[in-house]
């Protein structure tokens, strides 16, 4: 009997999702490319989200779906990368089980990286704000590369003009494979950075479909909209981790002035936006400082300018 191994695993790691995960699963079956896995890891959710999965896997017999619960929570990195073993596919995708899949996803990017044959293809994704009702082009933000170098890429998304979303993309799986490209199963903030910059710094070829077919949505609960604590620093851990990784002086430099810079002044406008006070610092003041300035350089914002007055006052200036 022949086996029909599937062109493509999609991967949806779950922790708590019940409000959205249904919404996420059907942007799945309305998919017009039809030769995929789902590959479903439940992250030791307390809500109903087994049963949902459990659910839309009975009555959806025309989806070849696999689905796994971890016996703890472990996080988002683990999840993904318990996907990437069990993958029988020939090509990767990752969803989030708060977001969704335009219908045209699969279709448009398994054509474009077998078109191109590149190592992985992203694609533009839409920002869908719940509170109040806003959904922003990935035009809107960032522009779309044309004639496309691997070094090309990695200059425009270290500088901010082209961002790439781990989850809007596709990924050959013997190349994620055979160059051990996995998420920092420790990680749980910012992995999604590090895993790109890894994939970036491995890839020969890369190319990109030019449409928004991604919805990541952003809610209450969002990690990025989360009340700031502690853990809000692992970011900044992880940025130095990327950036030890980067062995060739330019890059290193590019990516302290641009992508370090940047987290450095979001990470510390998460606790003044709250009127909060950092409660360490995770480095020198006064490298957070320079940082601060240097991306006022490069991104010339006001909200910086503020956030770096803000800092100036309540952390140079005081004893």
């Amino acid at each position: 009997m022949n086996i029909l191994i599937p062109e493509i695993s999609v991967i949806i790691p779950v922790y708590n999702s019940a409000q959205y995960i249904e919404n996420c699963l059907d942007s799945i079956k309305n998919q017009t490319f039809t030769n995929f896995e789902l590959i479903v890891i439940n992250d030791n959710s307390t809500d109903n989200s087994d049963y949902l999965i459990n659910k839309f896997i009975n009555h959806c017999n025309q989806i070849t779906c696999r689905y796994w619960t971890n016996n703890q929570n472990h996080g988002w990195c683990y999840s993904r990368n318990k996907g990437i073993q069990e993958a029988n596919g020939k090509y990767i995708c990752f969803l989030d089980s708060d977001d969704s899949y335009e219908k045209d996803y699969l279709k448009l990017l398994y054509e474009e990286i077998t078109r191109t044959q590149s190592d992985f293809v992203f694609c533009g994704y839409s920002r869908c704000f719940q509170d109040p009702q806003i959904k922003r082009e990935y035009s809107d933000s960032w522009e779309y590369p044309y004639n496309i170098t691997i070094n090309k890429i990695k200059y425009l998304y270290f500088i901010g003009k082209t961002h790439i979303c781990h989850c809007a993309a596709i990924y050959k799986t013997t190349f994620l494979l055979h160059n051990n490209l996995f998420y920092n199963s420790d990680c749980r903030r910012s992995g999604d950075t590090e895993f790109i910059v890894n994939v970036l710094f491995h890839a020969k070829k890369v190319s990109v479909v030019r449409k928004s077919l991604y919805n990541y949505n952003i809610h209450a609960d969002s990690i990025t909209t989360q009340y700031p604590s502690e853990k809000s620093f692992e970011s900044y851990y992880t940025y130095e981790r990327i950036k030890k990784s980067l062995k060739n002086p330019y890059w290193r430099i590019l990516f302290t002035c641009t992508k370090q810079a940047r987290r450095i002044c979001s990470l510390i406008e998460e606790f003044t936006s709250y009127n909060e006070k950092l409660p360490y610092f995770f480095c020198s003041k006064y490298k957070i400082l320079m940082l601060l300035f240097i991306n006022i350089i490069i991104k010339k914002k006001t909200s910086s300018l503020t956030t770096l007055k803000t800092f100036i006052r309540e952390y140079i200036k005081t004893k």
